[in-house]
């Protein structure tokens, strides 16, 4: 028990410090951070209490520069980042051994898609690895409307930062230094804050080392608000959550302008976009609640004139905002029924379905069987699984290394039994099919889920039925786990 306490009490003392170490990446998108994160296993080099390696951004778009860090709970002597592309080695810096930074630019002509970052984390007593994913985009096109999407960073004309210490700025490979007082117009804001200098120069510089006007701009706004001056709100309001893409609060006021001023799209976007970054709020729910009311009596105009395909643009809002919503689920299937989209209709009804299950209506609009029998469970009955993507359309493509690495530690590993992962299931598969059930393999799959890599083998049973095992592997670690019934049944049965 004492020595549970005292693990508990040095990870809280660490997660206390490392908040403070984090305020540079304060006030940036926290799911914009590539992070890997947790406790070493036993057998690796070094033993950690607790440990963090992350990129910043997660998707490096055309400022091509990445925040790179450590975090660790006992010193070690260095940290080497290295990278897929190239034969580069970025050494990270710290004054204390246990909190590690530094930039790197990413160079021309790296191809769009997944890369890696390898962190090498060196002590006198052995070393560690730590692989962090990150996505390089192609350049986006700038924004041509006042809409807000979520992560976007605005084109506005900047606005005034004022430096607190003398500090160092990166400009095209090289530093710059900067005195307590100087003024730079900020452009966009990463850990590091792209800006431009008096005499016109562009940078970076840590955003530690500025102040910015978020209070005051976020206060003209509501008592630009309050005055009916709506244009004037948006645009202070637009300016605070480009400098802070978190704060909820600047979220919720620009979609109430919006609204004000008539235009019912752009609020909808900005406030779907404050429920993505923090549902648990309370004035964005009650913001949004309302919102999905005036949708859904436009939906519900356009349905009774016969309007179907208007009224399933306003009620996907409608569960956009409220997705509990089961009367706009059962319209919105009926909208597909009449127009003769059957398959639409019933994958409508089915999430209403999943929202409540024992709602008669939603059960005759259905009219179809449920009872299926999982692969790994023969002969005992269970749901089937339903397959679903579950990675962001921008990374969906795990380097090729990694892949590998994650499908031989999975195939590998010994079930209870001490059978390997591999035979097992094709000894579950064969006894299936001796059984009579048709039964197609459809082969592995490998997918990003958190810092994590997610691992399955698809089977089709029956027409248009997929059956999936799933295992969750830590290549650093080489440890696996099972993550569906049907990996938990192979598990612990063969």
């Amino acid at each position: 028990m004492r020595r549970t306490i005292i693990l508990v009490l040095l990870v809280s003392m660490f997660l206390t410090v490392s908040a403070a170490y984090g305020s540079e990446i304060t006030g940036i998108d926290r799911d914009e951070i590539s992070l890997k994160a947790g406790p070493t296993a036993p057998g690796e080099g070094l033993s950690m209490v607790w440990l963090e390696a992350l990129v910043y951004p997660k998707i490096v778009r055309s400022d091509k520069v990445v925040s790179l860090g450590v975090r660790l709970t006992a010193k070690v002597d260095k940290v080497i980042v290295s990278f897929d592309f190239n034969e580069d080695k970025v050494k990270l810096t710290s004054d204390n051994g246990i909190y590690w930074s530094g930039a790197y630019q990413i160079p021309d002509g790296i191809s769009a898609g997944l890369h890696v970052a390898r962190y090498a984390i060196i002590g006198d007593k052995g070393e560690i690895q730590r692989t962090v994913e990150f996505f390089v985009d192609r350049p986006a096109m700038p924004a041509s409307n006042d809409d807000v999407s979520h992560g976007e960073v605005y084109a506005a004309d900047g606005w005034p930062l004022t430096v607190t210490s003398t500090t160092s700025a990166l400009v095209e490979g090289s530093s710059r230094v900067l005195y307590t007082g100087q003024r730079v117009i900020g452009l966009s804001k990463v850990p590091w804050y792209k800006v431009v200098f008096e005499d016109g120069e562009v940078g970076y510089i840590s955003a530690m080392k500025v102040k910015e006007p978020i209070g005051e701009y976020f206060t003209l706004g509501q008592e630009a608000y309050h005055s009916k001056k709506f244009s004037s709100a948006i645009s202070y309001f637009k300016d605070v959550v480009a400098i802070d893409k978190r704060f909820i609060s600047g979220y919720l006021w620009l979609a109430k302008s919006y609204e004000q001023q008539g235009n019912i799209e752009a609020s909808y976007r900005v406030i779907k976009t404050a429920i993505e970054l923090d549902d648990r709020d309370m004035e964005s729910r009650v913001f949004s609640n309302h919102l999905a009311k005036r949708y859904y009596a436009i939906a519900n105009k356009d349905f009774k004139g016969g309007r179907f395909h208007e009224a399933i643009a306003a009620y996907q809002k409608v569960i956009d905002l409220k997705p509990s919503s089961i009367t706009s689920w059962v319209e919105l299937g009926k909208c597909y029924g009449n127009l003769g989209m059957g398959n639409e209709a019933r994958a409508s009804y089915g999430e209403a379905l999943r929202n409540d299950p024992d709602n008669p209506t939603v059960l005759a609009l259905l009219n179809v069987q449920t009872s299926h029998v999982a692969l790994a469970s023969v002969p005992q009955p269970a749901k089937p699984i339903k397959v679903v993507k579950t990675m962001p359309k921008t990374s969906n493509k795990v380097p090729a290394l990694v892949a590998d690495d994650s499908l031989i530690i999975v195939k590998a590993e010994k079930t209870r039994k001490g059978t390997s992962i591999d035979s097992a299931l094709r000894s579950v598969i064969a006894l299936t099919k001796s059984l009579g059930t048709p039964v197609a393999e459809k082969g592995w799959e490998i997918k990003e889920r958190g810092s994590k890599f997610l691992v399955r083998y698809l089977c089709e049973q029956g027409q248009e039925v997929l059956e999936a095992f799933e295992w969750v592997v830590d290549v650093d670690t080489r440890r696996v786990s099972a993550y569906n019934d049907n990996a938990r049944l192979l598990m612990t049965r063969w």
